[in-house]
């Protein structure tokens, strides 16, 4: 049954996601950049939750990079230990919001790869990244116009 329920529903893209290697990649990238766990990451859809679910860090996410939707981060958290920003490439409301944010940061391309499996067909994303340093400044998380809580609520 669970074999059957997969092969319908593998249609989806969230099914196809490199979330994993996501993880570990941004992982390994803001180690080798700060010496230090990544306790914060942040941007739109899908690649946050991925990161914090894969990584061994296990890092809090700052939903769509908005204090609304993720009351618990602080601008001195972020301060503290800094964060890790990444957007789907295609994501442009994560773009704008990461521009808003953190301007004076250069969003750096990345391609992340899965390799297919038995019952994966692989599949190849390209996200946009930067990190925000521990001991620096952290940006007014109340610029961000959050989105709305639900699906429903969103405006076309």
């Amino acid at each position: 049954m669970l074999l059957f329920t997969g092969l319908v529903t593998s249609g989806h893209a969230m099914y196809y996601f490199p979330g994993k290697e996501l993880g570990r990649d941004i992982t390994a990238l803001w180690r080798s950049a700060h010496q230090t766990p990544l306790r914060i990451v942040g941007g739109g859809h899908d690649a946050p939750d991925s990161i914090a679910f894969h990584s061994p860090d296990h890092p809090s996410v700052l939903q769509h990079l908005s204090h609304r939707w993720s009351p618990w981060i602080t601008r001195e958290d972020i301060a503290r230990h800094g964060m890790a920003v990444i957007c789907l490439k295609s994501d442009i409301r994560c773009l704008q919001n990461a521009n808003t944010l953190f301007p004076e940061y250069r969003l750096v391309p990345l391609k992340v790869t899965a390799k297919p499996g038995l019952f994966f067909p692989g599949s190849e994303r390209e996200f946009l990244y930067f990190f925000v340093p521990p001991g620096v400044s952290a940006a007014n998380l109340e610029t961000i116009t959050p989105l709305p809580m639900r699906a429903d609520q969103q405006a076309n």
